[in-house]
């Protein structure tokens, strides 16, 4: 995709963008521009904000070396994802993963629910039944068990990802950005259907990303931006940022 594709194109979900909703996200548009104009090839863009990983995957796309950092988990899984292109043999698992949960019959989903749920993948916090029907719930417990237990690293964070991706979605919260509990018409094995879409979905989007992504080396880090122990020693040729808007989001939410 070249320059004047970019400014002119205005979905800000292409390629792996729309990966993961991620509150207050940089339009992909802007850090492209500054970074084509800002830095040369296999120079080294930081973002101490990385967020959703916009800015890292934009730096990808036309030969920079990238460095994020955030404090948020989800933010460091979601650049990760984003910023890695899955081979024939990692695609290939994840196929075989999904092949797992599509359910000929009543029988077969029991069995796997009865052989995959882990209690202890289910968070300890109070209310958890306001926000999730109990049989969602255990399916939830169920399907991550199946994604820790994934051998590959890169497979399993892209499972993770799109396991994160549909919480929202299986659960009774309202909508990503509005934290009310409603009624949904939500159905046992939805979650599954769900998550097999989105997989679907991300696994062309991961091909197409594939295509022209470039050799840079993309590294993320969980860490404090206010202290940056990972990267102190590291060299870096343009910061580029979208800071949180911390009177405008509740990001705990």
């Amino acid at each position: 995709m070249n320059e004047l594709q970019i400014a002119f194109n205005s979905n800000t979900g292409y390629l792996t963008h729309n990966y993961h909703p991620y509150p207050c996200k940089f339009v992909p548009q802007i850090p492209h521009q500054i970074i084509s104009q800002f830095s040369q090839e296999g120079d080294t863009v930081l973002d101490p904000f990385v967020g959703s990983g916009t800015t890292l995957t934009e730096a990808s796309l036309l030969n920079r070396n990238g460095i994020g950092i955030d404090l948020n988990p989800v933010a460091v899984l979601s650049t990760k994802v984003k910023t890695s292109v899955l081979n024939n043999n990692d695609k290939k698992l994840v196929l075989e993963i999904l092949e797992k949960i599509q359910f000929k019959n009543i029988k077969n989903y029991k069995n796997f629910i009865k052989e995959k749920f882990n209690e202890k993948n289910i968070p300890k916090w109070d209310n958890i039944n306001h926000w999730f029907l109990p049989f969602v719930i255990t399916e939830l417990s169920a399907l991550k068990n199946l994604i820790d237990n994934t051998d590959n690293i890169k497979v399993r964070n892209f499972l993770l990802l799109g396991f994160s991706n549909v919480i929202i979605s299986i659960s009774n919260q309202d909508s990503e950005t509005r934290y009310v509990a409603v009624t949904k018409q939500t159905k046992k094995m939805d979650l599954f259907s769900l998550f097999s879409k989105k997989i679907i979905s991300m696994l062309k989007r991961n091909d197409e990303y594939a295509l022209q992504r470039s050799s840079s080396k993309i590294k993320v880090y969980h860490d404090d931006a206010r202290k940056m122990n990972k990267v102190k020693n590291k060299s870096v040729n343009l910061i580029l940022t979208s800071p949180p808007y911390l009177t405008t989001f509740d990001y705990y939410l």
